[in-house]
């Protein structure tokens, strides 16, 4: 629903509890009044986009893709290490796992928003892209 369209229901409300005197409504419209003034309207990322220039929209789509990339590779990477030290320790935990999923979440949102824009092959080759960095960050860690 329109925000504009709730901001005068919500005053018309308001205005009618002032003028019979209750004043428990009034302040418990007023409140969601408030919170709905705190409210962000969603747009899809297509909109914001669409208005930028060409080299600002390929360096957002690059950093719109590598984010879930990393996300994925530091939530893998956990749950290895978290593997590894269960072979000496089958009650080791590993506390920061959980952070790393709830990240990796956050980041499968922001990946379904690229993919509802229709960027196609990104979806295909996300897990191919994954291993290739993951390979090449692996190498860096090797040759140092």
């Amino acid at each position: 629903m329109d925000i504009e369209i709730l901001k005068e229901e919500y005053s018309r409300k308001m205005e009618k509890a002032l003028r019979r005197g209750d004043f428990a409504l009034f302040d418990n419209l007023r409140r969601q009044y408030d919170r709905l003034l705190q409210t962000r309207e969603q747009v899809t990322a297509k909109t914001i986009t669409d208005t930028m220039s060409k080299e600002d929209k390929e360096k957002c789509n690059r950093i719109l893709r590598k984010i879930p990339v990393l996300a994925d590779i530091a939530e893998s990477s956990a749950v290895d290490l978290l593997s590894l030290l269960k072979k000496y320790d089958g009650t080791v935990t590993l506390p920061m796992l959980e952070e790393l999923r709830a990240f990796n979440h956050i980041a499968r949102d922001l990946r379904s928003i690229i993919d509802r824009v229709g960027d196609e092959s990104f979806a295909i080759s996300f897990g191919d892209t994954c291993d290739r960095v993951n390979e090449c960050i692996d190498d860096i860690f090797t040759t140092n």
